[in-house]
């Protein structure tokens, strides 16, 4: 499951955002140039506004360029520059549907329809025209959205031609985004590239860039929270959607290149701009690369073996330094010593190294103090939470991808790690007597864990994504890219148990053999030998489909118009009224209920007299703040279960629920319901909720 696919659904990403500043603006980059039209510098820059149901608002306006190579928007037309805009045309996806358009010369607005479920990429045309001379500038726009592309969320509709659609920084930010964080006490998983200055390190993630300064971490610049945007600067409303692999810094701002090449000026305080050549600011920009060269002519190098070689200006080779994890980038500061970026799993983090070789760690996931064997899980940082899985002793297991490490919280409430330095894991599934599968696509394979820590292989040459443990200790096991569900039993055979192995979406009423699956995601599997298979319908949506224990499978969620997008608690309704956004992780409840994430919420289906099921939201994302560390526990009273259980998680600081699993303790009088939440919060991104409830 990927956990990113979800929130970039909820992006609306504008494809620029330009300054247009009276002369004599201290920074002085855009403020010295008119806005003038002319033959030469048109431009035009288009933008998602607004969607309605699926009907779609694209606005282009037309831009200059500055002598700095900067962009700036148009306020009028230079005398004998004729502007025409043409009819936009799709370029890539499908036909678009109701379109029409207006403009009023420097301004173009579309309103425009897509079938559910599909995209588009849309180009945009404004002829210029001057004495008999005549040229086409362009821009495009892909929709639902575009992934791969730094956009801004402005407060309000798109009005290009009013300053208040610039990111000011006009209020001091709010929640997570504000807090200093101990470097001990965090971990960058997915950490990028770095950036140096004076007495400032900055660093990125995939969604990030962080600020390292007199001991302290915080977030400089990028969000994901939608919540958050009321209240936040420019820089925090950024929206980092592909890798910043590197950047450039100055005293005065960091350069982030955009995937259209062009680059985004983030400074401190003020608005966000956009220039064409950082170098045309003046600015000393500082930047780390896979070498560096000393005035002396000197000369350091990065090794495969994880050394910084050096060599003089003699040609003397020496490795100045050595023990490095997977050294990636290397910068030079003002006091002659180095900084390293490491990326090995497990040392991912920046070192800093003197002028005698002398190593010292800024940070790194080996200074990470989060875990404590045999602490507390109440009281254990956790980072990225993918998978959860019980034993029959009531023993709880965890992927965290985050760590690249599998932990196991008894009954007593103490964790322990019980395998590490993994790949990225996408699923794991422990048989009643504890040994623990793990589904790992990257390397095309199935391996088994067994209670005693060896690892063996179980099966090669299959991209699995998620796994699931039936009642006999069959391996059930969704094998994606062969869009077959298959089950491996406890003598080793392997068989299918749906899907034809053409990708499509048929066979409901039908035998699941016969069905067609398309990238079918998570599965779960009931005592009675059920399973709910997480498939694709349409793009991005997915359907959950039910395979009884006769074989006969049936769609029983998702194909319908409510977006499970929203944070808001829902009444119950139909299941198939929704339509499931991202992929869903499921598991079996007690009887006739099943549990699934879908976009950002948590959802419970409940079985009805006619066999169809009702869906409600129990809990959405929406935090703000650290939301705490571990397992959190709470108990559910009262007769009306799913109002209660309503009542008790919005009590809690809710993040994105990911991963669940479900402890049926009904003999008892007791169930137990656990999912994860990715919180957005580094140094405890992610944490576990137990929810205990009578059942019912």
């Amino acid at each position: 499951m990927k956990l990113s696919l979800s929130f970039l659904l909820l992006l609306f990403l504008v494809f620029c955002s330009c300054t247009n500043k009276k002369t004599g603006d201290a920074d002085g980059l855009t403020g010295r140039h008119s806005a003038i039209v002319t033959f030469e510098n048109a431009r035009i820059r288009c933008g998602f506004q607004s969607q309605e149901k699926e009907q779609y608002t694209v606005q282009c306006q037309t831009a200059v360029v500055d002598a700095s190579g900067n962009e700036i928007l148009a306020t009028e037309v230079a005398e004998g520059v004729n502007l025409r805009w043409d009819a936009p045309k799709v370029l890539t996806g499908s036909e678009v549907q109701d379109l029409s358009c207006t403009d009023d010369l420097l301004t173009q607005t579309c309103k425009l329809s897509l079938e559910e479920g599909l995209s588009s990429k849309i180009g945009f045309y404004l002829q210029v025209e001057k004495a008999g001379l005549s040229k086409t500038e362009t821009d495009s726009v892909l929709l639902p959205y575009s992934v791969g592309t730094i956009g801004f969320i402005p407060q309000a509709p798109i009005q290009y031609a009013k300053l208040t659609t610039q990111l000011q920084d006009t209020a001091s930010p709010v929640g997570f985004q504000s807090i200093e964080l101990d470097p001990t006490q965090m971990k960058f998983s997915d950490l990028q590239a770095m950036c140096a200055v004076g007495e400032k390190i900055y660093f990125s993630t995939n969604s990030f860039i962080y600020i390292l300064e007199k001991g302290k971490i915080k977030i400089y610049a990028g969000s994901m929270n939608p919540d958050d945007l009321n209240n936040l600067s420019g820089r925090l409303r950024l929206q980092f959607t592909s890798y910043i692999t590197s950047f450039s810094c100055s005293a005065n701002a960091l350069y982030v290149k955009s995937p259209d090449s062009k680059y985004y000026r983030i400074q401190a305080e003020g608005p966000v701009q956009i220039v064409l050549d950082p170098k045309s600011t003046g600015e000393t920009l500082n930047e780390s690369s896979l070498m560096v060269k000393t005035k002396d002519g000197s000369t350091f190098t990065l090794g495969v073996q994880g050394t910084v070689n050096k060599k003089d200006s003699k040609g003397v080779n020496t490795v100045f330094a050595s023990g490095l994890h997977l050294p990636q980038q290397i910068q030079m500061l003002e006091d002659g010593s180095l900084l390293v970026l490491e990326l090995a799993p497990g040392f991912k983090g920046i070192t800093r190294i003197d002028s005698n070789g002398g190593k010292t760690i800024v940070f790194n996931e080996s200074f990470y103090k989060g875990f404590v064997e045999g602490a507390l899980a109440q009281n254990t940082s956790f980072s990225e939470i993918n998978s959860l899985s019980h034993d029959a002793a009531g023993n709880l297991y965890l992927l965290d991808n985050g760590q690249h490490s599998i932990f196991k919280i008894d009954t007593t409430g103490k964790v322990y790690r019980i395998a590490t330095n993994l790949d990225k894991v996408d699923s794991i599934a422990v048989t009643s007597v504890g040994v623990l599968y793990l589904a790992e696509s990257i390397h095309n394979r199935i391996r088994a864990l067994s209670p005693s820590g060896m690892f063996s292989t179980v099966l090669e040459n299959i991209f699995a994504v998620s796994l699931a443990v039936g009642a006999d200790d069959s391996l059930f096991i969704s094998a994606q890219l062969a869009h077959k569900v298959m089950k491996l039993n406890s003598a080793g055979v392997l068989s299918v148990v749906a899907g034809t192995g053409v990708q499509g979406y048929s066979g409901d009423n039908g035998p699941a053999l016969g069905a067609k699956l398309s990238l079918p995601d998570s599965i779960a599997v009931s005592s009675d030998g059920s399973l709910v298979i997480s498939d694709q319908h349409h793009s991005f949506y997915q359907v959950l489909r039910l395979v009884n224990s006769s074989g006969i499978i049936t769609t029983i969620a998702g194909g319908g118009t409510v977006l499970t997008i929203n944070t808001e608690a829902v009444s119950e309704r139909p299941a198939k009224n929704y339509t499931l956004v991202g992929s869903a992780q499921i598991t079996f409840g007690e009887t006739g209920k099943i549990y699934a994430t879908a976009g950002l919420g948590l959802y419970v289906l409940k079985l009805q007299a006619d066999k169809s099921y009702s869906m409600q939201r129990l809990v959405g994302g929406k935090s703000e703040q650290d939301c705490g560390t571990g397992v959190i526990e709470k108990k559910v009273k009262g007769e009306d279960l799913e109002k209660n259980l309503q009542v008790t998680l919005s009590s809690l600081c809710t993040g994105n629920p990911v991963a669940l699993s479900f402890q049926d303790s009904c003999s008892n009088g007791q169930a137990s319901l656990y999912y994860s939440q990715f919180l957005n919060y580094n140094g405890a991104t992610a944490n576990i909720v137990k929810v205990s409830y009578p059942c019912h």
